[in-house]
């Protein structure tokens, strides 16, 4: 074997590999926001404490939808893996730097919006 199929075949079985865990990061993430929604349509429409306290502990389960969105973006971000070269430069703190400042922007707003009532 040459080393250049050497690559190909190691880069091939990373592309699959990635594949795979972003498929799987997806359909966490799906599965997670069908939860999440409908611990709120249950919380929003329970009569009782009991049915209230069943629905907000189903959110529970729902939990996995902004890990599985992260994690599906640093699969899917440029400049992670290998090429005949190396290892590429690693994209991983932009990523997590831009979901920070998103989420302090989000937290900012909803802080504005709940002052302001």
């Amino acid at each position: 074997m040459s080393v250049d199929s050497d690559v190909a075949a190691i880069a091939a079985s990373t592309i699959t590999d990635r594949f795979a865990v972003a498929r799987f990061d997806l359909l966490v993430a799906r599965i997670s926001l069908a939860i999440d929604t409908l611990t709120s349509l249950l919380t929003a429409l329970s009569g009782t404490s009991g049915q209230w306290l069943a629905a907000t502990a189903l959110g529970a389960f729902g939990s996995g939808l902004m890990p599985s969105i992260k994690s599906l973006a640093l699969v899917l971000a440029p400049g992670t893996g290998t090429n005949a070269d190396g290892p590429l430069e690693s994209e991983t703190g932009k990523v997590l730097g831009a979901f920070g400042v998103l989420s302090s922007f989000g937290y900012d707003a909803l802080f504005l919006a709940c002052s302001c009532v």
